[in-house]
C-alpha cells in the first residue's frame, strides 16, 4: 500500500532527548536545532502523549462495550427463556389455584374424611396429604410470581445495560475523534517541515546508490549503531512512504498491519510478534513499520542482539522479553523521533554512517 510521501523533521539536542526520557543509541548526538523546530517537536511532544492518553481510553471503553454486549446477549437469552416458561406456569399456576378453592368450598367433606379416620396413623396421613396437596399448590403459585418478577427485573436490567452500552460507545467515539484529531495536527507538524528534507532524503538515497554503484563484486555493509555489520540496501524510489499513520487506532485497524508485520517477521526471533508491533505503534503515533524495519537493518530481526531482547541496538538496554521491548521501543521513536523515519533522526539514531542506515531502513519499511 503506498501513500504519499510525509517525512517529519526531529532535530533535537542531546539534553532534549534526555528530558524527554527517549533512549537514544550509543555516541548517538546531535547539533542543536533552531527554535522553531524545537517549538515543533516540543508540540508534537504534547500530541504524543495526548494520542497515547486517548487512543488507551478509546480500548478501555470499547472493552467496556464489549463486556456489556456480553451481559445484555446472557440476560436476553435467560429473559427468553423466562417467556418459554412462563406459558406452562401460569397454566400449572391457574389449575393449582381452581384445586385449592375446591378444597376450601369441600371443607366439610375433607373434615368428615379426617374425622372418619379409624386409626391415628390413617388421622396423621390425611392431614400429611392435604398439607402436601396445599403445599405444592401454593408452591405452583409462589414459582408463577417469582418467575414473573424475575421477568421483569431482567427486562429493566437490559434497558440499563443497553442505556449504559450506548453511553459507553459515546464516549468510545469521542476519544476515538480525539485521537485521530491528535494525529491529524501531529501530521500538520510533520508537513511544516517536510518541505526542507525533501533534498536531504534525495541526497542520503543517493549517496547509497552511488557506494552500490561504485562496486559489483560484493554486497556493501556498514556498521550499525548495535555494531553489527547490515547490507546496504536502496528504496527503488526515493518516493517510499514514512510517515506516521492516521488510522490504525482501533483492533481492527491494527489487524491488518499485524497480519503484514507477520508475515515480514516470519522465521526469525520476532515471529509472531506483529499485533504487538501494530498495538504499540497505534498507542504512541508511530508508523507501525519503522521499528520491525530497524530491527532488521541492526539485529537480523533479532537474531543478533547486543543486549537482551534488544534488537534494535536501542541505547544500552536488556530487556525481559520481546513484549516489553517492543513498547519501549516504540515509545521511544515516538517522542525522541517523531515516530518516523526522517534524515535527522538517522544522523542521531546511526552516526556516522546515517545515510546508508536511513536508506537501508526506509527499504525495508517499503517491503512491509
Amino acid at each position: 500500500m503506498k501513500r504519499k510521501k510525509l517525512i517529519c523533521a526531529a532535530t533535537a539536542a542531546a539534553c532534549t532527548l534526555a528530558l524527554l526520557g527517549a533512549p537514544v543509541p550509543p555516541a548517538t548526538r546531535a547539533q542543536e536545532a533552531p527554535s522553531s523546530i524545537q517549538q515543533l517537536e516540543s508540540e508534537a511532544d504534547a500530541l504524543v502523549s495526548k494520542i497515547s492518553e486517548t487512543t488507551t481510553t478509546y480500548r478501555e471503553a470499547e472493552e467496556a462495550v464489549n463486556t456489556l454486549e456480553e451481559q445484555i446477549a446472557q440476560n436476553e437469552e435467560h429473559a427468553s427463556e423466562l417467556e418459554q416458561q412462563l406459558p406452562e406456569q401460569r397454566a400449572r399456576a391457574a389449575a393449582s389455584v381452581k384445586t385449592m378453592y375446591k378444597f376450601q368450598q369441600s371443607s366439610s367433606n375433607l373434615l368428615e374424611l379426617i374425622l372418619s379416620s379409624e386409626s391415628f396413623d390413617e388421622f396423621l396421613s390425611s392431614l400429611h396429604y392435604l398439607d402436601t396437596v396445599h403445599e405444592h399448590n401454593t408452591r405452583e403459585v409462589i414459582e408463577l410470581n417469582n418467575m414473573v418478577d424475575d421477568l421483569a427485573k431482567t427486562k429493566a436490567l437490559l434497558v440499563s445495560q443497553r442505556d449504559a452500552a450506548v453511553q459507553k460507545k459515546d464516549e468510545a467515539l469521542e476519544a476515538l475523534k480525539q485521537a485521530r484529531n491528535a494525529r491529524t495536527e501531529l501530521q500538520a507538524h510533520a508537513i511544516a517541515v517536510a518541505a526542507s528534507e525533501q533534498g536531504n532524503r534525495a541526497q542520503a538515497i543517493k549517496v547509497a546508490q552511488e557506494a552500490l554503484q561504485s562496486t559489483s563484486d560484493s554486497p556493501v555493509t556498514f556498521a550499525t549503531s548495535s555494531g553489527n555489520e547490515a547490507v546496504l540496501q536502496v528504496p527503488a524510489s526515493a518516493d517510499v512512504s514514512t510517515d506516521p499513520l492516521l488510522s490504525n487506532i482501533t483492533s481492527s485497524e491494527t489487524s491488518d498491519w499485524a497480519a503484514r508485520i507477520n508475515a515480514y517477521l516470519a522465521g526469525s526471533p520476532l515471529e509472531g510478534y506483529g499485533e504487538t508491533f501494530a498495538q504499540a505503534a497505534a498507542t504512541y503515533g508511530v508508523d507501525p513499520r519503522l521499528s520491525p524495519a530497524i530491527s532488521t537493518i541492526e539485529s537480523g530481526k533479532g537474531s543478533v542482539c547486543f543486549k537482551d531482547h534488544n534488537a534494535w541496538g536501542w541505547g544500552n538496554s536488556s530487556y525481559s522479553d520481546w513484549e516489553s521491548a517492543i513498547y519501549d521501543q516504540v515509545e521511544g521513536l515516538a517522542k525522541g523521533y517523531d515516530g518516523t523515519l526522517t534524515l535527522d533522526g538517522a544522523q542521531r539514531y546511526c552516526p556516522p554512517n546515517y545515510e546508508e542506515w536511513y536508506s537501508s531502513v526506509a527499504n525495508e519499511m517499503d517491503g512491509i
